[in-house]
């Protein structure tokens, strides 16, 4: 009998053992680079900011801001526990406090945006600084370029349309 090796090599077991194998190494990079340093500390970097902006538009309008604050890190263990302006530990954890609440007091949701975005912006910029050839300084240009990304879209016109189409979807939902 003659062994046809061109036809083991494209048997269906192959192939799957192909793509059990492609799919082995998507996921291990994957956990890699979900793993990264920067990515982590920018998910909590995120999570600190969105709580300080909850905070301080709830102390401004004199809600209870500890029913909004999300997270068990230490910053949402101070965040719930009071006066976000008066809170030297809160300082210490978050060099960009004033900055922080400075966002929040802007009226102008655009505005707003841009602030966060470019605070974002430089938090990367100031963890990468060093890094040169470094996983971290790769994902910080890629995070980075997402920030680009997602402001490519945003006009006055699609903002608006963007805008209206979240209020028709609240309308339906909410009935008075």
């Amino acid at each position: 009998d003659n062994f046809d090796l061109e036809s083991v090599y494209n048997s269906d077991i192959v192939d799957e053992k192909k793509s059990s194998l492609k799919e082995k190494l998507k996921e291990k990079l994957k956990e890699k680079l979900l793993n990264v340093d920067i990515q982590k500390k920018l998910k909590e970097f995120n999570l600190n900011f969105n709580n300080v902006l909850a905070a301080a538009i709830c102390q401004k309008h004199g809600y209870d801001s500890s029913k909004v604050i999300v997270g068990e890190n230490e910053v949402a263990g101070l965040l719930r526990k009071g006066n976000l302006t008066k809170n030297a530990n809160l300082s210490a954890l978050l060099p960009d406090l004033k900055e922080m609440i400075a966002v929040s007091e802007l009226q102008n949701l655009l505005d707003r945006e841009r602030h966060i975005d470019a605070l974002r912006w430089q938090w990367i910029e100031n963890r990468t600084l060093f890094k040169y050839f470094e996983i971290d300084n790769v994902l910080a240009y890629y995070l980075q370029a997402e920030i680009l990304h997602r402001w490519d879209d945003l006009t006055r016109e699609n903002g608006e349309l963007i805008f209206r189409r979240l209020l028709a979807d609240l309308k339906k939902d909410v009935k008075f």
